[in-house]
């Protein structure tokens, strides 16, 4: 948990940059499940450090929902009270931890939790009387038609990543270069190493072996993606998701 503290200096220093927005996430949406995370910081001095934190103007909230914290009513509230501009969604994915890939919740479980976020994001967009994107990372054949139609129509659904769209890559903080920064315990090469100029960069990037990488994380995770006329925006979900999951059970 980032403590109060760091998130006023870093208010004060980002001021003197020429950043025109900021980013934060919160860990928990409400009073109630901040302690359940077991944070000692205090609730109001936490929300009082985030909106110094925020007070850049046109700065957002980001929250990352799972099954035991996904009321985006309540979530909204606490982002009206640090007045965000904006509030982005993003969806739990298995994660790495003492050498493999494990996951808290049941398939079951988040199937419940993208029907909460379905009947409550456009409940939560009213109060917070502003923007409320959804960042994706499910295949959008396991959310309510209807919802995803909206969605899209209104603009506020981002899919894919700079992953299946091979439009970015990840720096760890020893230079390791990561396609995603969930999979830092595979990177695929590391700066000064394999590369140190612009150039030595673009080959090292458009090796056969590279590319090979792409195409294995990128590909169809089931069959029935082969015929989905929504892959092209949808592709398949997050590549973290079939880390644990398997895509052929729950991909309909």
């Amino acid at each position: 948990m980032v403590c109060v503290f760091y998130l006023t200096s870093f208010s004060t220093h980002i001021k003197k940059q020429s950043n025109s927005s900021v980013g934060v996430s919160i860990k928990a949406s409400s009073e109630e499940k901040f302690e359940d995370v077991g944070c000692n910081i205090d609730w109001h001095r936490y929300l009082s450090g985030l909106r110094k934190a925020l007070s850049i103007k046109g700065s957002g909230l980001a929250f990352v929902c799972h099954p035991n914290d996904c009321d985006l009513k309540q979530l909204a509230t606490t982002a009206t009270t640090l007045g965000v501009a904006s509030l982005n969604i993003s969806l739990y994915t298995p994660i790495f931890s003492k050498g493999q890939w494990s996951s808290d919740y049941t398939w079951e479980e988040l199937g419940e939790m993208i029907k909460n976020i379905s009947n409550q994001l456009f409940q939560a967009e009213k109060i917070l009387q502003g923007k409320i994107y959804l960042r994706c990372s499910y295949p959008l054949c396991l959310w309510n038609k209807h919802f995803i139609r909206d969605m899209i129509d209104r603009k506020q659904i981002q899919t894919g990543c700079h992953l299946s769209k091979r439009s970015g890559v990840v720096f760890d903080t020893d230079g390791s270069l990561l396609v995603c920064n969930h999979l830092f315990p595979y990177p695929i090469g590391k700066y000064g190493k394999d590369f140190l100029t612009p150039e030595e960069f673009t080959n090292f990037f458009t090796r056969k072996s590279v590319v090979e990488i792409y195409d294995k994380l990128a590909c169809y995770p089931s069959e029935k993606c082969q015929h989905c006329s929504q892959y092209d925006i949808c592709a398949g979900g997050c590549s973290i998701l079939w880390t644990y999951f398997n895509p052929v059970d729950i991909i309909k």
